[in-house]
C-alpha cells in the first residue's frame, strides 16, 4: 500500500521530561489519528522510573526513535539539555530525514482528531501563500485571548489560517514553538533555536516574520496540568496546582457529528479550545490552565486564587 503525502512528508516529535502518563498519551494519540507518520521522542534525559521504563519499551519493540541530548552524537552541543535545545535536536533530524515539515508536540499536548491529505494540501496552501513564515500553529486557541482573537485575527490570503499582526493584538504573534515548522525554511534562518520563548518571539519579529494559527487545528494542550519549573517541583508550587485541580486530563478526541462541524464550520468562528473540546476529568472552570502551578488555581478563581496568590507572593521574596 502506498504511503500517504503526510506520512512521506512530515515527521513528528514529541518533547518529554517525567511525566509518563502525559507521554503514553500522546504518543497513544499520534499512533491514533496519525498512524502513518514518523514518530520521534525526545526526551531532556527524565530522572522518573515510570517515564524511563515507557522509553526503553518503546525502544526495545523498535516502535519508536528516542534521543535523548546526553547519549546523541553531538552531545557537546545539547549537553544542557532543555527544551529549545532538544528543538534544535529535533529540526537537524528533520533535515537529515529530508523531511518538508516537522511537527512539534509537547508532552502535555494532544493530537485531537484525525489528520490527512486533505491538512497536508493545507499547509502546502498556507506556506505557499506566505513565503515568509516559518510556523504554522495547529494547536487549538485559548479562552484568555478570545475576544482579541475574534476581533484583531485576520484571515491568510490562503483562507487557512490566522494572523496576529495587526498592533493591538494580544498573545503570541512571531512564534509559538508548537506546531508545524517548515524544515527548509527555519533551516535557512538559523542552525540552533535561540534559548527562551520570549527570545525566539523578538527574534521572529524583529525579521517581520509571523507565525500562522491554523484555521482547524489538530492538538491541544491538556488542561490544569502538572508542570515543572527548572525540572523541578517544589512544595509550593505543588501545592498551587493541587489548589488548581492540576493533574492528567486527557481530551477526548473530535470524531462523528462534533468533528464533522468543527471542520465544516464557518472558519470566521475561532477555534477556542473550550468551544469545542472536551475533557471529561478536568475541573469545571470557564476557561483552561495549561501551564500548571499558579495559573491553575488562578483559572479556578474564587478562594483557591486568593490562597495560591498569598503563596506565589511569598515564595517570590524568598532568596534564592
Amino acid at each position: 500500500m502506498a504511503r500517504s503525502q503526510l506520512a512521506l512528508r512530515l515527521r513528528v516529535y514529541i518533547f518529554s521530561y517525567n511525566r509518563a502518563q502525559f507521554l503514553q498519551n500522546v504518543v497513544d494519540s499520534v499512533v491514533q489519528q496519525l498512524p502513518d507518520a514518523e514518530l520521534t521522542i525526545v526526551d531532556d534525559d527524565s530522572e522518573d522510573r515510570r517515564t524511563r521504563t515507557l522509553l526503553q519499551r518503546y525502544e526495545r519493540e523498535n516502535r519508536h526513535q528516542v534521543l535523548r541530548p546526553s547519549t546523541h552524537v553531538e552531545r557537546r552541543m545539547f549537553k544542557t539539555g532543555g527544551l529549545y535545545a532538544n528543538k534544535t535536536l529535533a529540526l537537524h533530524d528533520a533535515i537529515a530525514a529530508y523531511a518538508d515539515y516537522a511537527l512539534f508536540v509537547h508532552d502535555d499536548q494532544q493530537i485531537v482528531r484525525r489528520v490527512d491529505d486533505t491538512d497536508m494540501e493545507r499547509f502546502d496552501a498556507f506556506f505557499a501563500a506566505n513565503p515568509r513564515s516559518i510556523e504554522l500553529h495547529t494547536c487549538f486557541m485559548k479562552h484568555d485571548l478570545r475576544e482579541s482573537d475574534a476581533q484583531l485575527t485576520r484571515i491568510d490570503d490562503s483562507g487557512t489560517a490566522y494572523f496576529r499582526d495587526h498592533p493591538d493584538s494580544r498573545g503570541h504573534k512571531h512564534f509559538t514553538g508548537s506546531g508545524l515548522f517548515h524544515v527548509g525554511r527555519t533551516r535557512a534562518l538559523f542552525d540552533t533555536f535561540p534559548l527562551g520563548e520570549k527570545v525566539n518571539e523578538a527574534f521572529f519579529g524583529e525579521r517581520g516574520i509571523f507565525v500562522g494559527f491554523y484555521a482547524w487545528p489538530l492538538m491541544a494542550w491538556l488542561p490544569f496540568p502538572i508542570s515543572y519549573r527548572g525540572k523541578k517541583r517544589v512544595l509550593s508550587h505543588r501545592v498551587m496546582e493541587w489548589l488548581g485541580g492540576g493533574g492528567f486530563h486527557p481530551v477526548q478526541y473530535l470524531s462523528g457529528d462534533s468533528a464533522r462541524y468543527f471542520m465544516e464550520r464557518d472558519i470566521r468562528i475561532r477555534p477556542v479550545a473550550e468551544d469545542f473540546l472536551v475533557a471529561p476529568t478536568a475541573p469545571k472552570a470557564e476557561k483552561w490552565s495549561h501551564m500548571g502551578g499558579f495559573h491553575n488555581a488562578s483559572a479556578r478563581r474564587g478562594f483557591r486564587k486568593a490562597v495560591a496568590r498569598l503563596i506565589w507572593k511569598r515564595v517570590r521574596r524568598e532568596p534564592e
